[in-house]
């Protein structure tokens, strides 16, 4: 917005990935180019930047994204169609789990699942044994019920293993629960 309005943007340097660069057309003195990259790339910037390295000047004169993690463009939804009652995800082949940013995941004993479909906090006791889980306090989790299915999104309270004293100790708080209508054993 600040940009479109002729002021200065000051970006802070960051560590960024680029996967590919694909030159699609080249009409001079316009350049048609694919790029795949990490999350927080500027692309308007890498435009200037590839530019200053020709030894010339250079902007981005229309910008299209195509995709963002699994999402693709051949996926979308307009506007409209979102609005209709009749669109669900599972109407697209996505998961909930696809929608989801990478997470650290657990699974948990078949027992848990009527406790954590009614939001209490996660105990040592009730994950899968013989996996190996690593996360750090505040760091969101994706849970799982046994068949693979995801139940919650929790927030652990403690570093994971370090920090559990018993199996009774919380683990993890739950923040979001999306079990269906099951047969709870």
């Amino acid at each position: 917005k600040l940009a479109r309005e002729g002021k200065e943007v000051i970006r802070k340097p960051r560590t960024i990935t680029i996967h590919n660069i694909e030159l699609k057309k080249q009409h001079f003195p316009k350049l048609d180019f694919k790029v795949v990259c990490s999350k927080g790339t500027y692309i308007r910037t890498l435009a200037e930047d590839l530019a200053k390295a020709l030894g010339t000047v250079g902007h981005l004169t229309y910008l299209r994204r195509t995709r963002i993690g699994n999402f693709t463009i051949e996926k979308a939804l307009t506007p409209e169609q979102i609005s209709k009652s009749e669109y669900y995800i599972r109407d697209y082949g996505l998961s909930l789990e696809q929608l989801l940013p990478p997470l650290t995941k657990i699974t948990i004993k078949a027992k848990a699942q009527k406790p954590i479909a009614n939001g209490q906090s996660i105990r040592k006791e009730w994950l899968e044994e013989n996996i190996i889980i690593n996360f750090k306090a505040d760091e969101l989790i994706s849970i799982f019920r046994p068949d693979g299915s995801l139940i919650a999104l929790g927030k652990a309270i403690i570093d994971y293993p370090i920090a559990l004293k018993d199996d009774s100790q919380i683990i993890i708080r739950i923040n979001n629960v999306f079990a269906e209508e099951i047969d709870f054993l």
